[in-house]
């Protein structure tokens, strides 16, 4: 990541001042030790690669908001920029997080959903928030002793098993998640025991090539792990949404 950084940094340069007389690309490429200028067209390429970078890091950085109970200016209009990109209040509209429900959350991180869900769910429900980062949790736990957020339970889960504590959830959601968990028929098949038998997961996550996301993969990994595909819809903000329900 970043040499690819640096890369389009340089690129960045030379297309800004028109750079000329250079034997080789950006990428590395002779070009017969002929000298070359930018041209508009190049720039534009250049433009879209910083774009593409800046989606692949929001992706893989969802939150990068400081959620320490710091209540900045800057902290502010990140989250404000977050919630006007993926509208957590719509993602549980379209779910069905209602109030009451044991909602288990997967790679729940520094808990940017976390905390939209606690609410919703209310006092009579909880939130299970699962990840395998020791560190985003121990956020995640500082968050709630400083909001004094009573509904919300931090478990640190296992490569291929979310280790929820109870078997009764009404519903397994995650959120820009699944696409990095790198055994996802096993995990799907270790998360059905802490699963009510109509409950739902619901995956909310990208298709672009940094994901690899798709509605043939989701369909052949919950297949093979005991799920049923029974909603695929494409959201806002390049969101699409998976909602599975136990088979066996």
């Amino acid at each position: 990541m970043k040499i690819k950084v640096i890369r389009i940094l340089l690129m960045l340069c030379a297309a800004s001042v028109g750079l000329s007389g250079v034997s080789q690309d950006w990428y590395g490429n002779e070009r017969n030790g002929s000298k070359t200028q930018v041209t508009r067209i190049e720039r534009q390429k250049l433009l879209e690669d910083v774009r593409q970078l800046a989606r692949i890091i929001e992706s893989t950085h969802p939150d990068p908001c400081s959620l320490r109970g710091g209540k900045t200016k800057k902290s502010f209009s990140v989250q404000s920029r977050r919630d006007q990109r993926d509208q957590p209040e719509k993602l549980m509209d379209f779910a069905g997080v209602k109030s009451g429900m044991l909602i288990g959350e997967a790679g729940a991180g520094r808990g940017y959903l976390t905390f939209f869900l606690s609410r919703r769910v209310g006092e009579k429900g909880m939130i299970y928030a699962n990840d395998i980062d020791k560190q985003a949790l121990k956020d995640l736990v500082h968050r709630c002793e400083k909001e004094a957020v009573k509904n919300i339970e931090v478990v640190l889960g296992k490569v291929a098993d979310p280790n929820f504590p109870v078997t009764n959830l009404d519903m397994v959601v995650m959120l820009y998640a699944f696409h990095d968990f790198t055994d996802k028929e096993a995990w799907l098949k270790n998360v059905k025991k802490y699963m009510k038998q109509d409950a739902s997961l619901v995956i909310f996550d990208r298709q672009d090539a940094h994901t690899g996301m798709s509605k043939e993969l989701v369909m052949r990994v919950g297949k093979r792990a005991g799920f049923k595909l029974v909603q695929y819809t494409s959201l806002h903000s390049g969101l699409w949404a998976y909602i599975l329900k136990k088979e066996w």
